[in-house]
């Protein structure tokens, strides 16, 4: 079965969904639990101001997750490993799912679809060609508590 799962957490509905899903599966196999949560840089910065509080806005999203991530996590009884990177989330996601050997990665679907999506992909289907695991793509209410 699976021995190292990994949960990509943006704070979305379905990413919590997924976040159920990969701690009862953890639990399940007694694998270990990896969840990370990515800062994403500013995309266009014209000011530095604009960076500062870009930058500001992140790590406070970064830490409400992480609070949330630790709780239900602790209410589930699953020990996990919280990992926090900045850059740009397809990228970092897949360059540590395959540095720790993922067998498993599980993220929320995808909601919203903009041009760039449109053109290239949404970010949950970059990542599902990238990673050399198993892929689960969770969507909110997919998933039942076992």
């Amino acid at each position: 079965m699976f021995h190292r799962i990994v949960h990509a957490n943006d704070g979305s509905e379905n990413s919590l969904s997924a976040l159920r899903a990969a701690i009862d599966l953890a639990r399940l196999a007694e694998a270990t639990l990896d969840v990370i949560l990515v800062a994403e840089s500013f995309p266009n910065p014209s000011l530095i101001a604009e960076v500062a509080e870009h930058d500001v806005a992140e790590r406070r999203r970064i830490q409400r997750r992480k609070t949330i991530v630790e709780r239900v996590a602790a209410r589930r009884g699953v020990k996990i490993v919280i990992h926090v990177f900045a850059g740009h989330p397809v990228e970092r996601i897949v360059q540590f799912a395959l540095e720790q050997s993922a067998d498993l990665l599980v993220i929320g679907a995808t909601e919203h679809a903009d041009l760039w999506e449109r053109i290239f992909g949404r970010r949950s289907d970059r990542m599902t060609h990238r990673v050399s695991c198993s892929v689960l793509i969770v969507r909110e209410g997919g998933h039942d508590v076992f």
